[in-house]
């Protein structure tokens, strides 16, 4: 199983598809792109599943400006990653405040569980 270990020590799980911890961060400037290809797919596929896989491929297609974010558990880091693949993260960013039990998002497992 693949993992990523945050800079506190934790395990962040990288097996999950959809990954509950993980995150696309799209720049600004690259959404406009992204919803014009959408449009386009929306306008070519009447098949439900190839539109789906379209707009997927779409979404996670290495791009310059997409980058993978994967959030632990339990201390509230980010891990940033060129792409899904990368095994090294770029940067690490730890919040100011932060606490699992204020995230309606996030379940709190034990260490070690």
């Amino acid at each position: 199983m693949p993992k990523l270990t945050c800079p506190g020590g934790h395990q962040i799980n990288l097996s999950p598809i959809p990954n509950p911890a993980g995150f696309l961060l799209i720049r600004e400037p690259a959404i406009e792109t992204l919803v014009d290809q959408i449009a386009d797919i929306c306008q070519d596929e009447k098949n439900g599943e190839q539109f789906q896989r379209k707009v997927f491929d779409a979404l996670a297609t290495r791009h310059p400006d997409h980058f993978q974010v994967y959030e632990c558990s339990v201390c509230g880091r980010l891990a940033i990653l060129r792409d899904a693949s990368a095994s090294t993260p770029l940067a690490w960013y730890a919040p100011e405040a932060w606490s699992p039990e204020d995230d309606p998002n996030v379940t709190v497992t034990p260490q070690g569980a």
